[in-house]
């Protein structure tokens, strides 16, 4: 080894050395500490980058990572620049904001008393630098990038050393942000604590937006008009799919007199940023006007609207259902047949087959004790249905709950702050000459709420989600957002999770829709087999239900189907009583997942009577079906009586299909699992004579639905084969 010799110049701290040490091979992979975590990372042979670059220069794949740091070495001294080695975490795509640039610097932790300049002699580094800012901390400089690795390996583990960690150059994304007049107050998109507000309550889209706008996603305003000519909306506005069921033209806007909600429920899904007013959650996304609640309408118009355009819209938003908290008291109402088969259809055919995404609002009547399931159209196996919490992340006093929720989405509250969003032009809509507490342009309204206004802010959602992964089915976008969405107020009692790892609350869902997390999930999703169902019917049961008696009638259903994977369970019940709303319906699964479909209400319109009432629940998503479903009918409250007469249970979902893919690698075989089936567990077994199975491992299959397994190769050529337990 040559002796150490020391220059004489010295600049701001830095000391420069020499040194005739010889270099160790470069290895192909490295534990490096990066910000506080050890991360594998593993050297790129075929990628070379330099300081004064953005992205890294392609190479001839070289045959090893010592070849790759020669070759940089090379191209350094020929261009008279730094040329450096890139890094990738091991196992993680190669992208841009995974790629890591090795520097030739490291920052290096010593206790008291050590001295980095003899220690930095030691090991060789060229240069040591220690820092102004950080104590006890200093820069040791290595003579090129990839000499940077054999220090840290040569400090580690050192007495007297506290800490290394090379100084590895990454891409930091830009965030993007609107630049609309209003965006700083749309608190339901980025919730700092504007207005009182808890910071986080809100649907994290804004670092989405750098990537998915909603571009080439349309998305369908099934309400009392749209108005085109509002210059927040008519960039986005389309005229081919729009349509006005109520004129029976092509023109939705609407009668500016009374038609104010349409306007402003397009605003928050797809309002454009364009320097003015405000942004909508999908800004990109193009939107169709089907004008159909402006005046009264009949089943056929309402099937019409359903199945209107179902190739070229998307998703269809719908802020409205049956009356709530009515004069004469809380009533069951849901779609006609017509309307009923248009939405099967939809999500059968629309879409070219992945089926059309309707979203509805999923009411309003909180306050007089209402539950999703007392309306037909938003509890149905066929629509997302979407609730409200206030920017505090709490239930509204008005969002209504129940099993078959799928996510909530901010809105309004009493005494809280609503959402801001378009408005009519001029004096007419919410924001009029008369209107107090709102913006200073009557274009805008900052006071709109309900589920009205959730509704749509989850359709933007949905709309990035769609853009991210256009294959995603209706099915497969109902469970990532059951999956992805945000578990507020988590110390709740009520947050219930299932047997496949699905937590649900009946007056929150899946939870706060969570725009980057359901993205990430969309991007790395194995889709949802084809949909069957399990259909099991009890008829001529004729029971009395015990009056003012939680333990009421006990039924059970006992399904042997062998890997059938629940998605939406539908419990059709007739049970005439004096007072429907005594009665209390709960629904557990075999693994103890409980669902109430439906409780006690004393604000009902006794004349409606559950008749082959479909009750619904997402609650069980993902669960297996095998087993005993036990369906209890209790009688809340005292005076009135009544009978269960019928019971129907229909499981839909899938048996999932699992695929395994085998390769080989040095000496193990590559073994990649692909089932739709998250949370479920398979063994991988290996034969050597397909007639006897050995078990190699069990495997619980990801979110993403795909995962690899290394087996070690010996003995005689063997078969695989993956059995769900």
């Amino acid at each position: 080894m040559d002796a150490w010799k020391q220059s004489l110049l010295l600049l701001h701290g830095l000391m420069i050395l020499a040194t005739g040490m010889a270099a160790a091979p470069l290895k192909p992979e490295y534990s490096i500490r990066e910000h506080g975590r050890a991360v594998t990372f593993e050297v790129a042979t075929d990628e070379l980058q330099a300081n004064d670059q953005r992205n890294p220069e392609k190479i001839a794949v070289q045959s090893n990572a010592e070849a790759a740091g020669q070759h940089a070495k090379k191209l350094s001294q020929e261009r008279g620049k730094e040329i450096n080695l890139v890094l990738y975490p091991k196992g993680k795509p190669r992208t841009e904001f995974n790629r890591r640039i090795l520097t030739k610097d490291l920052l290096v932790e010593v206790e008291p008393g050590v001295d980095a300049i003899s220690l930095a002699k030691a090991v060789g580094a060229k240069a040591v630098r220690e820092s102004d800012i950080l104590p006890g901390h200093f820069t040791f400089s290595a003579a090129e990038g990839g000499g940077a690795l054999e220090l840290m390996e040569s400090l580690s583990g050192r007495p007297g050393v506290v800490l290394v960690e090379p100084q590895l150059a990454s891409l930091k994304q830009k965030r993007f942000v609107p630049n609309d007049t209003y965006f700083p107050q749309q608190w339901y998109l980025r919730n700092t604590g504007q207005g009182g507000g808890v910071a986080g309550i809100d649907v994290n889209v804004t670092n989405v937006w750098d990537k998915y706008r909603g571009t080439n996603i349309v998305i369908g305003i099934i309400d009392d008009g749209l108005q085109i000519t509002h210059p927040d909306l008519s960039g986005n506005f389309i005229f081919a799919p729009s349509f006005d069921f109520n004129g029976n033209d092509g023109d939705p806007s609407p009668n500016i007199s009374e038609d104010y909600h349409g306007t402003s429920v397009a605003g928050l899904a797809a309002a454009r940023n364009n320097g003015v007013g405000v942004a909508g959650v999908a800004f990109e996304a193009k939107l169709a006007g089907l004008r159909l609640i402006a005046l009264p309408e009949t089943d056929a118009q309402d099937a019409a609207a359903m199945s209107h355009s179902n190739s070229l819209i998307h998703i269809k938003n719908c802020s409205w259902g049956p009356p709530e908290c009515g004069l004469s008291g809380v009533v069951l109402e849901g779609p006609g047949p017509l309307m009923r088969a248009a939405m099967a259809q939809g999500v059968a055919t629309g879409r070219g087959g992945k089926g059309e995404i309707y979203v509805f609002a999923a009411g309003n009547g909180g306050e007089c004790d209402e539950n999703v399931n007392y309306d037909g159209l938003a509890s149905s196996v066929n629509v997302f249905a979407i609730g409200a919490i206030s920017d505090e992340g709490k239930p509204t006093d008005y969002s209504e709950p129940g099993a078959c929720l799928v996510a909530v989405a901010p809105s309004s509250s009493y005494l809280r702050q609503g959402t801001t969003t378009t408005d009519l032009l001029g004096s007419f809509g919410y924001n009029t000459t008369n209107a107090t507490s709102e913006l200073s342009n009557r274009d805008y309204t900052q006071h709109f709420g309900g589920t009205s206004s959730a509704a749509p802010v989850a359709s933007g959602v949905m709309a990035l989600i769609l853009q991210a992964n256009t294959n995603l089915t209706y099915r497969d976008l109902k469970e990532i957002l059951l999956r992805s969405s945000t578990k507020v107020q988590p110390a709740d009692p009520g947050w219930k999770t299932n047997s496949a790892g699905i937590p649900h609350h009946h007056y929150f869902g899946g939870g706060l829709i969570n725009a980057r997390s359901a993205v990430n999930m969309a991007t790395n999703w194995a889709s949802l087999g084809p949909v069957t169902n399990i259909t099991q019917l009890q008829t001529n049961i004729n029971l009395s239900i015990p009056d003012n008696n939680l333990t009421g009638i006990t039924r059970t259903f006992t399904v042997t189907n062998q890997n059938f994977r629940v998605e939406h369970v539908a419990l059709t019940m007739t049970a005439p009583h004096t007072f429907w709303g005594d009665l209390m319906v709960t629904l557990t699964s075999p693994s103890g997942m409980q669902s109430v479909l439906t409780s006690t209400n004393g604000f009902v319109d006794s004349s409606y009577q559950y008749q082959a009432w479909p009750l619904t629940s997402v609650r069980h998503w993902g669960e297996k079906a095998t087993g005993t479903w036990t369906v209890r009918v209790a009688d809340g409250a005292a005076t009135y009586t009544g009978t269960l007469k019928a019971l129907e249970l229909k499981l839909y979902g899938s048996v999932p299909q699992a695929q395994l893919s085998v390769g080989q690698t040095n000496s193990n075989m590559n073994l990649g699992l692909k089932a739709a089936a998250p949370g479920w567990t398979y063994v991988i077994e290996s034969s050597t004579n397909l007639a006897n199975w050995s078990a190699v491992t069990n495997v619980v299959i990801p979110t993403s639905g795909k995962t690899n397994v290394l087996a070690p190769v010996s003995g005689p050529l063997r078969f695989y084969r993956a059995r769900l337990l």
